[in-house]
């Protein structure tokens, strides 16, 4: 299947709504936009249906070599891998050259250090957000206000963290634009954490009272109660596009639930946490009923990971490995299948756009880890070790040879 470049050539100006709205699912929003897709039935529809306001054709090597180089939004592994080995000034620069020009911009002067890396990633991912938000069509807006509350979660718990450990700014660490981000520092400006919290969980749509009472119990036990509250919400949104792209999104996040159920019981387990019932931070959704994993809770630790072992298949283990970081990796494994899950939606789904979000995240996350490492001085193997997809990559590299 060949590869299709679409440039958008014509303004908004007189134009009829069947036409915006094809624009809006290729993404098209402005003039000079290009995207590539892959050429079948339906995109050969849209660029019939908006022949008069594009240009189109099968791009070279060389061209698709220079949009990626110079345009592209994500970095790809090959990349990443190779941004192990800049130093931390030489990784902000390359960054700068290759999509984060804004973010990097706007912060440099400003900030420094650990609020520095926060404050680029975290107005990159914005910015992605932000244009993937703006050129969704009214429907798929929907969708992605819904998944949204996970950064609003994000932003809760780094208002929490920031309270606790009395920092100066909480700005370089929230997600959102200014307007979203406004009521996080407006919140942080409170005289105690309860009011603040109060606050902010009225905004989200949340009890207050249980907020408050599982922040009493502690930040873990709050965090756990918010994502519990998330999950439940995605799982019970009713959206209709074409029933087999929600199936697959909804059976990744089943399987995620799943996952995250068994990391918590384990982690309740091994750090003997008295405080915290598990029923209290069950998150309902996923394939795996509340029976199962009070089964876990009240089994030997080595007989609730054998039992998790034969529901999700064994993995293997590394050295350094524990019963927590096994599930993590079991997380990791599931988000990279994921992507293959959510591989095969149809081009112009709003599901398409929340796998675009994953794989920013994802790629996001891993040079948040790289620059950090590199300003606290570790040594490149050192890095290498501290993140499991370089090992995995490095093995798939030698494999290729």
């Amino acid at each position: 299947m060949s590869l299709l470049a679409i440039v958008r050539v014509r303004g908004m100006v007189d134009t009829r709504k069947t036409v915006n709205r094809t624009l809006e699912i290729l993404g098209l929003t402005e003039n000079n936009h290009c995207v590539v897709v892959k050429e079948n039935p339906v995109v050969k529809g849209m660029i019939k249906k908006a022949i008069n306001y594009i240009t189109y054709g099968c791009p070279s090597k060389e061209m698709l070599k220079h949009l990626i180089l110079k345009r592209g939004k994500l970095l790809g592994d090959e990349k990443v891998n190779e941004f192990v080995k800049y130093s931390f000034n030489e990784g902000l620069k390359y960054l700068e050259e290759h999509g984060f020009r804004e973010s990097v911009d706007s912060s440099f002067l400003q900030f420094k250090g650990f609020y520095l890396i926060e404050r680029v990633f975290n107005t990159h991912t914005s910015r992605i957000y932000k244009k993937i938000f703006t050129s969704a069509s009214k429907e798929n807006k929907i969708l992605l206000n819904a998944y949204y509350l996970k950064y609003q979660i994000h932003n809760t718990m780094v208002l929490v963290r920031c309270y606790i450990s009395k920092e100066k700014d909480i700005e370089p660490y929230l997600i959102g634009d200014e307007r979203r981000k406004a009521k996080y520092t407006k919140a942080f400006e409170m005289p105690n954490l309860e009011d603040a919290l109060t606050y902010i969980s009225k905004k989200l749509g949340f009890n207050s009272e249980e907020v408050l009472s599982a922040h009493k119990k502690g930040v873990y036990e709050l965090e756990n109660y918010l994502y519990k509250k998330y999950y439940e919400k995605l799982m019970n949104f009713k959206f209709k596009y074409n029933n087999l792209d929600e199936k697959k999104f909804f059976d990744f996040i089943r399987t995620y639930i799943d996952l995250i159920n068994s990391r918590t019981v384990i982690r309740l387990k091994i750090e003997n946490i008295k405080t915290l019932n598990f029923k209290d931070v069950y998150i309902e959704g996923g394939n795996l009923n509340l029976g199962f994993f009070e089964d876990l809770a009240s089994s030997e630790l080595n007989t609730a990971l054998n039992k998790i072992n034969e529901h999700f298949g064994k993995i293997e283990k590394t050295e350094n490995s524990n019963a927590i970081s096994e599930i993590d990796k079991r997380i990791s494994i599931h988000k990279t299948k994921g992507n293959k899950i959510l591989g095969s939606v149809h081009f112009g789904s709003p599901f398409f756009s929340l796998k675009y979000l994953f794989e920013v995240e994802k790629e996001i996350n891993k040079l948040r880890t790289i620059l950090k490492a590199k300003y606290l001085g570790l040594k490149e193997s050192e890095i290498r070790g501290l993140i499991e997809w370089t090992k995995l990559l490095l093995l798939e590299m030698k494999s290729s040879h």
